[in-house]
Order: structure tokens, then C-alpha cells, then sequence
């Protein structure tokens, strides 16, 4: 419910106030993270960096329906999608080698140091793009979260995204464990496992803009939900059938990481424009799904981890049939 509050009051007070407090907050937290002591005051920091960010999310997210709209914005969404997966494509080859070589406060400080510049550039340079500014009604968003509720496409878009995500983070999550702890990877070398599925997925969604003008988006989804699909089955075979090492997983999760390219950035544009005029709060309760249920899936699946590939694949396969499923309901 943050989030949701967190648009109520852009709608009210408009998008850059809360653009720079919520980098202001990351910045803040992002700080007492590199100085923590102890594992308490190091994961309530976590937590308000966790919201800093997110609340920088849902507000980009908003602003962007502000600018762009129709194919305009679900070209743009792709585009930002693309460029974020540049992020964790890059990031795991600094990280590994800064906090090997310098320790992992070092990368907290050079976060800190990137959010302050971010602050100055959105501060001198970020315009408002809230045309209208509305007045808070506890009435009003009520009745803006059962019209939401009552659309069954963003019901159906939300619910492939908040799955999708969901396979994101448990990815994210397992992957250093198996690779690193249980085949051998070199923490500085693990980056560089990750860096071509990632730039893969930066690839899925350019490409996905030009798919859309021969298929319709919600094929282009169905197809990444497909692929995902395909890649997993495919492990749970080699996992029986071959010596599985860390490379040729990756080339078997090329697969997964082109259907996310090709699920984000189009899911993320259907939600959002679902309902005219309520593009923050659809971006509010995508992103807080999508967190929640996250942490709850990472949390499900490591009761099963076992030190390889086979519990994370199976458990995306199954969410993948279930939600390819979900399209023969819908349509």
C-alpha cells in the first residue's frame, strides 16, 4: 500500500517532489549501508533503500505515461526496459571485481556517490510532467482501485507480470549460489557468465518493438512465456541427460532471458494503460505485486534448493504452464 499512497500524493503534488525525496531516501539509506556495523542497522537500511528505490520506479513509470501514449509508449517502455537490463548485465562484472578487491562497503560508497549525482541532475534538470494535479480523496481511490480490479486486461497483464518478475528474482537469487558455491565459479568471474544472457535480453526487448508491427503484444508475450518454457524443460532434460556445467546452462537460459526481454517492457505498457488516467496507480500495484510476491518465491523455492539447476527449473516450468494456460482462459 506505500506505493499506492506514494501516486495518490503525486497526483496531488506532482512527480519531481517525489522524484528527488525518493532518490534523497536511497541516497540516505544507501550511506548508512556502507557504515553499518551490524546486520540490524544494515538490513532496516536495505529496507529504506529498497523503498527509495521503488518509489523512484513507480514514479518513472508514471512519468513516462505522462509523456508518451498508444504505441508511442509501449515502444518507449520497451526501450526503458532495455536500457535497465543493461544495469544487471554490467553490474555483477564491477561488483564482483570492487568488492573482491576493495571490499563490499567500497560498492555501497560507489552507489552512494551515483545517487548523489542523480539528485543534482533531476534537481537542475527534471521537469515536471504532471499536467493536472488532482486532490486527495480517500473516496477517489477507492474508486480508482475497484475500477482497476474490474479490468480484466489489467488483471490478466498484472498477474503475467507479477509472475514473470516472480522467475526474475529467484533466478537472480539461486544462480551466484549454484554457479559460485557449488560448480566451482570464481566470484570475479561470474559477471561473466551473466553478461551475454543479459545483453540477450536487452536484444528481446529492441526487437519486440519491431515484432509488434507484425504481431499483436499479447502474442509477443504469450511467445516469451513460451520460450521460458522451452529453456527450463530443456535444463530439467540436460540435467538427466548430460555433465551440466555452468556454460552450458547459459546457453540453455539464453532462451529465458529473450522471453523476459519480450514480456516486460509490453506487459508493463498493457498494465499501465489499461485504465485512462490511472497509469501511476497501475504502476504502484504492479511494481508492490511484484516485490511481494517476489520475496515470497524466493522464500518457497529455497525450502527445495538443493545446489543445482533442477529445483529452480522445474519450478519455472510449472509457473510457465500456468501461465500459458492463462492466455487460452482469457482469450
Amino acid at each position: 500500500m506505500l506505493f499506492e499512497l506514494l501516486v495518490v500524493i503525486t497526483d496531488s503534488l506532482g512527480r519531481r517532489p517525489i522524484f528527488l525525496f525518493s532518490i534523497a531516501v536511497f541516497s540516505i539509506a544507501t550511506f548508512v549501508c556502507a557504515n553499518a556495523n551490524n546486520i540490524e542497522v544494515f538490513l532496516v537500511a536495505k529496507f529504506f533503500q529498497g523503498i527509495g528505490s521503488g518509489a523512484g520506479w513507480v514514479v518513472g513509470n508514471a512519468c513516462i505515461k505522462d509523456l508518451y501514449h498508444g504505441k508511442s509508449y509501449t515502444k518507449m517502455m520497451n526501450n526503458v526496459h532495455a536500457v535497465v537490463g543493461i544495469v544487471p548485465a554490467v553490474s555483477p562484472v564491477l561488483g564482483s571485481y570492487v568488492a573482491t578487491l576493495l571490499g563490499w562497503r567500497k560498492c555501497f560508497f560507489g552507489l552512494f556517490f551515483i545517487s548523489i549525482i542523480i539528485f543534482f541532475i533531476m534537481f537542475f534538470y527534471q521537469k515536471e510532467t504532471l499536467e493536472k494535479k488532482s486532490i486527495i480523496s480517500l473516496k477517489k481511490i477507492l474508486v480508482n482501485f475497484q475500477q482497476l480490479f474490474s479490468n480484466k486486461k489489467f488483471k490478466f497483464f498484472l498477474l503475467i507480470k507479477v509472475l514473470s518478475v516472480v522467475l526474475l528474482f529467484c533466478e537472480i537469487s539461486n544462480m551466484p549460489l549454484i554457479f559460485i558455491d557449488h560448480m566451482g565459479v570464481k566470484e570475479t568471474l561470474y559477471g561473466w557468465y551473466v553478461l551475454p544472457v543479459f545483453l540477450l535480453y536487452v536484444g528481446a526487448n529492441l526487437f519486440s518493438t519491431f515484432l509488434s508491427k507484425k504481431i499483436s503484444v499479447k502474442n509477443i508475450i504469450k511467445l516469451g512465456v513460451l520460450l521460458i518454457l522451452i529453456s527450463n524443460f530443456l535444463l530439467i532434460v540436460s540435467f538427466y541427460t548430460i555433465n551440466q556445467n555452468a556454460i552450458t546452462i547459459q546457453i540453455i537460459k539464453s532462451l529465458t532471458y529473450i522471453g523476459w526481454g519480450f514480456i516486460f517492457g509490453n506487459a508493463t505498457a498493457e498494465i499501465v494503460s489499461a485504465e485512462k488516467g490511472l497509469s501511476g496507480l497501475a504502476s504502484a500495484i504492479m511494481i508492490s505485486f511484484e516485490m511481494l510476491c517476489s520475496s515470497f518465491g524466493i522464500v518457497f523455492l529455497s525450502l527445495f534448493f538443493s545446489g543445482d539447476i533442477l529445483p529452480l527449473s522445474i519450478f519455472m516450468s510449472v509457473l510457465s504452464i500456468f501461465l500459458i494456460s492463462m492466455f487460452n482462459i482469457y482469450q
